[in-house]
């Protein structure tokens, strides 16, 4: 994910921020926004302090470069105390979230 930091500075803490755009066809139906998906070509380029402004601006706007899928999950992704695999688990077709 295309993302920025800024390191702590003079007592002030470090901060970060997940760059987002306008959601894919995939994503849209869950949301109106997804993070900067980077392929490795687009990870190199982002974290290279010589590459041109317009090469970074197309980067953000041109199409998503990593191919992503959404599957109905369980509701208990929704509650921070559950930290396990089954959180991302497929739901069976019918089954309620």
């Amino acid at each position: 994910m295309a993302g920025l930091f800024e390191p702590a500075d003079a007592g002030a803490a470090p901060t970060c921020c997940i760059l987002t755009r306008l959601a894919d066809a995939v994503v849209t139906p869950i949301h109106d926004r997804m993070p900067v998906l980077l392929d490795a070509a687009g990870v190199d380029l982002w974290l290279d302090p010589a590459a041109a402004a317009g090469d970074l601006r197309a980067l953000l706007a041109g199409p998503s470069a990593v191919r992503i899928e959404a599957h109905p999950v369980s509701v208990r992704v929704n509650d921070t105390r559950h930290d396990d695999p089954g959180l991302i688990r497929p739901l069976a077709a019918g089954t309620q979230p």
